[in-house]
């Protein structure tokens, strides 16, 4: 049928099928003559018939980024995998992987574009999110691979730029209010942070950096405190929120609490284990707001007497412990016990 004459309008499964023809032409070409051209040819043509199938059959604009940006993943890992050390320098394995580096960047690229003309003209839209972390996922796999260091930057770039578009989707495209989308920006540029140091501490020599023990501080800063201040706020009764920021503050906050601590324990850094204690701590103590006393308890007297108990208990502990805390100052100054954690990066 590809050879009846075309009249009128031109089904995109007939241009699918012609350049399903010509892909298989160049692909028996490539192995007959080992040219670079038609390599790039058959990659063309195929990504052509996929296209006008795609056409055809009515798929969302998702749908094209994740097939062809999945297609040059796997393309990319097949060659990384199946290539041998001898046959890696050849032209032809070179230019495969130069189709699965051009399938997938195009792909990322044109997720960024999308996300940007997303937030102009339509707002928030959960499937490209998803789309844009499986993109990120993809870039740094794809990094972690390449042997080439300008790939590996490349790469690294693209991921960022997946971030970066995905971060401005969330803040400005959500119907939030100011402080809401202020408190994601100062949340995420917490974590660009402690990112950024995390990798600077992970390729230190001998040599301490400053700008990375700052990133550490100010990262762990900036990533907490919005949801521990939200947090606050709440319990305290400061403002009422009615809907699901609320599980933000409380399940978020302590979820980067736990993690900022962790962190900090196995990777013995002070910054990232002080903040993350103090927020941990601060969270469970705060908890003891949602005791509610029954009427008959909240009196003057009562508190009174709750006061006069936990005076007399601090002082008791003060005078068992009285031999430890005298020697509190050298430890601290020492680094023994807990406050090992002060002499930590």
């Amino acid at each position: 049928f590809c050879l009846t004459p075309l009249t009128g309008a031109t089904s995109p499964l007939m241009l699918s099928a012609i350049l399903l023809e010509a892909a298989l032409f160049y692909a028996l070409l490539t192995v007959r003559t080992k040219s670079v051209v038609t390599t790039y040819l058959t990659a063309l043509a195929a990504s052509g018939s996929l296209w006008q199938a795609m056409h055809f059959g009515d798929f969302s604009a998702n749908s094209y980024l994740l097939c062809f940006g999945g297609l040059g993943l796997a393309i990319l890992i097949g060659h990384r995998v199946f290539t041998s050390a001898e046959d890696e320098t050849t032209d032809i394995s070179t230019a495969i992987g130069g189709v699965g580096h051009l399938m997938l960047s195009i792909s990322g690229i044109g997720c960024i574009l999308m996300t940007l003309n997303r937030l102009w003209m339509g707002g928030f839209q959960g499937g490209t999110i998803l789309l844009q972390i499986g993109f990120i996922v993809a870039a740094l796999l794809t990094a972690l691979m390449q042997p080439n260091a300008d790939l590996r930057r490349w790469y690294r770039v693209l991921a960022i730029g997946e971030a970066f578009a995905m971060f401005l989707l969330v803040t400005f495209g959500l119907d939030l209010e100011a402080w809401q989308k202020t408190e994601i920006f100062v949340t995420a540029l917490g974590l660009g942070l402690l990112l950024a140091a995390h990798v600077g501490w992970a390729h230190e020599q001998d040599r301490r950096s400053d700008w990375v023990t700052t990133g550490l501080a100010f990262g762990s800063l900036l990533t907490v405190a919005p949801l521990m201040l939200g947090m606050l706020g709440q319990r305290f009764g400061f403002y009422h929120e009615a809907t699901g920021w609320r599980f933000v503050h409380e399940i978020g906050g302590l979820t980067v609490a736990l993690l900022l601590l962790g962190s900090g324990i196995l990777c013995r850094l002070r910054a990232t284990t002080l903040v993350g204690g103090i927020a941990t701590l601060t969270y469970v103590a705060t908890l003891l707001v949602f005791v509610r006393l029954p009427d008959q308890l909240q009196h003057m007297a009562v508190y009174m007497m709750i006061g006069g108990g936990i005076f007399f208990v601090v002082a008791l502990l003060l005078s068992i412990y009285r031999d430890y805390l005298l020697a509190l100052p050298e430890r601290v100054r020492t680094g023994k016990g807990l406050f090992r954690v002060l002499t930590w990066r």
